[in-house]
């Protein structure tokens, strides 16, 4: 339930707000490192790599071949973004060797994968919260951990537009700081400037709601025609 509404949240209304493809996801652990590939040039001796030392390399901005910026960004906004991990998490190998194939990358179905793993995180945010939170208190102290906290990963931007759209806030919310956003002059931005986005992307996902809803069809439909063969 989001506010007085009924709603749900499966692959349909995933696609229709990300439009990210889905399809049968092929089985990806026969990928190898290719040689002298992004992997290998740069992180030669390590096997698999953190996202942080992927930002790293990103972030230096030094390069040995054309394209490399492109491959590390797309593994960047991959894991970043739309799978939406802990910037320790090691990034599989097989995501390098696919890179390295950019219209490989691009025919991925990225909307199964990452769906898959944010609907397991949203299912399990709970699971271990409270030994977790006492083993942090343990280590660091009561006086750093004092609130329990979760994770949901995953591109869980679209489950925020669901409930921007059914929970609209009270006028005495718009009035607080997350609304109103104090600028460095202490000055407030319009309410209105504020979600000028966010209604612009709402709209948008309104007028094309039947577009993709009809692609979203098709592209099911080839994926169980694909299975049955």
């Amino acid at each position: 339930m989001l506010g007085n509404q009924s709603v749900r949240f499966s692959k349909v209304e995933f696609y229709l707000i990300t439009g990210l493809r889905f399809g049968v996801v092929p089985d990806t652990t026969m990928y190898a490192s290719l040689e002298n590939g992004i992997h290998q040039r740069y992180f030669p001796e390590a096997g698999e790599v953190s996202l942080e030392e992927i930002r790293g390399v990103v972030t230096v901005g030094e390069f040995l071949e054309v394209y490399d910026a492109v491959k590390r960004c797309l593994i960047c906004m991959l894991n970043w973004i739309l799978i939406g991990v802990d910037e320790r998490f090691k990034i599989p190998v097989w995501q390098f060797r696919l890179v390295e194939d950019l219209d490989a990358f691009d025919l991925f179905p990225w909307g199964a994968h990452v769906y898959k793993h944010y609907i397991y995180s949203f299912k399990h945010a709970f699971d271990g919260r409270r030994d977790g939170f006492e083993r942090r208190q343990q280590e660091k102290g009561t006086h750093v951990h004092t609130v329990e906290t979760y994770n949901i990963y995953g591109i869980s931007h679209t489950l925020l537009m669901f409930a921007r759209k059914e929970l609209m806030p009270t006028p005495a919310e718009r009035q607080g700081p997350y609304y109103t956003g104090l600028n460095e002059r202490g000055k407030h931005a319009p309410w209105a400037y504020l979600l000028n986005d966010v209604r612009e992307a709402l709209r948008k996902s309104e007028e094309d709601r039947e577009r993709r809803h009809l692609e979203f069809v098709d592209m099911i439909r080839k994926s169980d025609e694909d299975r049955q063969q």
